[in-house]
């Protein structure tokens, strides 16, 4: 009984990442890709214009952008440079506003001004 569960199972899981449930080509391109519930492969000319290129992707599946779709938001979406827009969504806390410099903004210390670390920069108790 246990053989012929694993048997189904496993027949189950090599359906879900063959069989193809979408069909999708790029026109400018020319480049096709399959999706099944589990993989995606990408059929299409290579670089260098001679041959084709495939190219699979395993956990690009429909399954996996329906359970994950919703979810993905970009990092740079969630937050602003902007200091004016900073303030209007900063919460009770003023200093949530406040916009830092990135490190290319910052000014780097000249060649000549090196410096170096001393005994008083690290914590003895670590």
């Amino acid at each position: 009984m246990m053989k012929k569960l694993w048997k189904v199972l496993g027949i189950a899981t090599l359906a879900a990442a063959v069989v193809p449930c979408r069909i999708t080509q790029d026109k400018e391109t020319g480049k096709k890709k399959f999706r099944s519930l589990l993989i995606s492969v990408d059929i299409g000319p290579a670089k260098n214009k001679q041959g084709t290129s495939v190219g699979i992707n395993l956990g690009d599946g429909v399954l996996n952008h329906l359970i994950m779709g919703s979810a993905k938001t970009k990092e740079s979406d969630m937050f602003t440079d902007d200091p004016q827009e900073a303030v209007l969504f900063a919460d009770d806390d003023p200093e949530a506003a406040v916009v830092e410099p990135t490190p290319t903004e910052t000014a780097a210390p000249a060649e000549s001004e090196s410096v170096q670390a001393t005994e008083e920069d690290f914590d003895p108790e670590i």
